[in-house]
């Protein structure tokens, strides 16, 4: 392994649902020969054993410990970024930044966590009794999702069961509001949004009128940043370990 310099940084970076660590492949292509990058596929055998939110951040903080004496930054795109704001919660020391993109803080309302638990059981239903082609076709029709570049995945790369408990454990319907912990530690993460992603930049913009947020940063794209605007994704990180 190369040597890291004083100015190097672990990047522990987790995908969304349907995801797989060669997702950042793009975005930290041009990062890897000065900085030590862990991408997880979480949804396949890769490293963790099961989803549960305790040996999920069990492992996180094996891995972290591991990298005893670099700076540690935080990267999480979708549902990783949920489980972020869960990470931060638990061991707010953990990581010295946390980089959200495309990720939502969390619903206010219990009406709106009980329509959204339905709504993912509706989910879970269709990938359950669909074929995967299908429940692929279904979820990339989404409004948020269909404006985003796709990419391609295999069935086999993927364990069912752990896309269901995601659905279910991680369901947003199930996740606090977090607003009052990124009010918190707003000087120390950056919060990312496409230019073209309407819900979720909107998501940001309230935060940011309610001083939750100091400000965020908008890249041309819509949802999937990682994939529609890669490059200015790694800028963006880039400039911040500098």
């Amino acid at each position: 392994m190369q040597a890291l310099g004083d100015n190097s940084y672990l990047i522990y970076a987790l995908h969304g649902f349907l995801g797989e660590g060669s997702d950042w492949q793009d975005t930290f292509k041009n990062l890897e020969q000065s900085h030590q990058i862990v991408c997880p596929s979480y949804f396949s055998n890769e490293i963790f054993s099961d989803l549960d939110l305790k040996y999920f951040i069990e492992s996180i903080e094996n891995q972290a410990k591991k990298s005893a004496g670099l700076k540690k930054i935080f990267v999480g795109y979708s549902l990783g970024g949920r489980i972020g704001l869960r990470l931060l919660e638990a061991l707010p020391n953990l990581f010295d930044h946390y980089v959200f993109i495309s990720t939502h803080p969390g619903l206010m309302s219990e009406l709106e966590k009980e329509n959204r638990r339905l709504h993912d059981q509706k989910w879970i239903d269709n990938l359950q009794k669909q074929s995967w082609e299908r429940f692929l076709e279904l979820w990339n029709a989404q409004d948020v999702l269909k404006e985003s570049k796709l990419k391609f995945r295999c069935e086999v790369d993927f364990n069912r069961n752990r896309l269901v408990s995601a659905l279910d454990d991680y369901s947003l319907g199930r996740q606090k509001n977090y607003s009052n912990l990124i009010r918190q530690n707003q000087d120390r993460l950056t919060w990312i949004v496409g230019d073209q992603d309407l819900k979720f930049l909107q998501i940001a913009e309230n935060l940011k009128q309610k001083k939750i947020l100091l400000d965020y940063k908008r890249i041309p794209s819509s949802h999937r940043i990682l994939f529609d605007n890669p490059e200015k994704l790694s800028k963006t990180i880039q400039a911040l370990l500098n």
